[in-house]
């Protein structure tokens, strides 16, 4: 953890060198501190601090990918499947980047409290999961990565038989992220967890109808 830290600031360096450049294209009059890394407009200013070098997303990253791979190593092809690490470390961190770029076009469009207390909350855990999901539908479905890819791909093979139970909490959830990036100091897009929620419902209601809903003693136990 410490030698971590100490690429904290050149890593937030980096980062804000990064937005700068980026925003510039958009925002000619940006102005730019170097010295405290704040980045500001007439209407809007953010500082990137060390903590928002984008190590710590990096970091769970390198978690995931890895403990992906150690569970899964019978079924992907190594050392090929190796490269999924950087991949994942390289797109995390491209996406904190555009992160902290959007966080001060939302500010400095007339919408700080969404900016502060939504988007700057919300928006790391959905490029996270972003990335995630992402790096694991495409390996799993890659025959170059994954030796099961071809198998995955016959006829009924993708049929996952547990989908229409997690499916309409993982949409709920999925919506609750981004109603609230998208929300200020009241989250003003809730119902969308309501929708999502029901449209799950209703694109599995084939399956959840053939479920046995009768109970037993054992549920409440």
């Amino acid at each position: 953890m410490q030698l971590s830290q100490k690429l904290w600031a050149p890593t937030a360096t980096l980062t804000f060198d990064l937005v700068r450049g980026l925003l510039l294209h958009v925002m000619p009059t940006l102005r730019a501190d170097v010295a405290t890394r704040v980045l500001s407009t007439d209407r809007f200013a953010v500082e990137i601090s060390e903590i928002c070098s984008g190590l710590e997303g990096m970091g769970l990253m390198l978690a995931f990918t890895v403990a992906w791979l150690i569970y899964f190593r019978r079924e992907y092809n190594f050392p090929r499947a190796l490269l999924l690490i950087p991949l994942g470390l390289s797109a995390i961190f491209a996406l904190n980047v555009l992160r902290i770029a959007a966080l001060i076009l939302i500010g400095n469009a007339g919408f700080p409290d969404v900016a502060q207390y939504g988007f700057h909350s919300q928006a790391g855990w959905i490029a996270f999961n972003a990335v995630a999901c992402g790096l694991v539908f495409f390996s799993r479905r890659s025959r170059w990565l994954n030796r099961e890819a071809s198998r995955s791909r016959a006829p009924g093979a993708t049929d996952n038989p547990t989908a229409a139970y997690l499916m309409p909490l993982l949409a709920i959830l999925a919506a609750g992220a981004l109603s609230h990036a998208m929300s200020g100091r009241f989250e003003i897009f809730y119902p969308f967890r309501l929708i999502a929620g029901v449209t799950a419902l209703v694109l599995y209601r084939r399956k959840l109808a053939s479920v046995d809903w009768r109970w037993s003693w054992r549920g409440p136990v």
